[in-house]
């Protein structure tokens, strides 16, 4: 058996500190394309991870 190139020993991403619970959420291109626009704007910079956390936040905090 011919032994894989790729190294999972390595992670491509940045993981988080603190572990929590795997969310899986799929969106549409139209709410893909806004969530982009979103950060594009933002002065930080963010992965699509963190702004989805970030969205979450603000709106958690907005009162009703």
């Amino acid at each position: 058996m011919i032994k894989s190139s790729s190294d999972n020993t390595t992670p491509r991403w940045k993981r988080s500190a603190v572990k929590g619970a795997l969310v899986g959420v799929r969106l549409q291109p139209e709410q893909l394309a806004a969530l982009d626009q979103w950060i594009d704007k933002q002065p930080a910079s963010f992965t699509r991870p963190e702004a989805m956390r970030a969205l979450m936040e603000i709106g958690l905090r907005t009162k009703a």
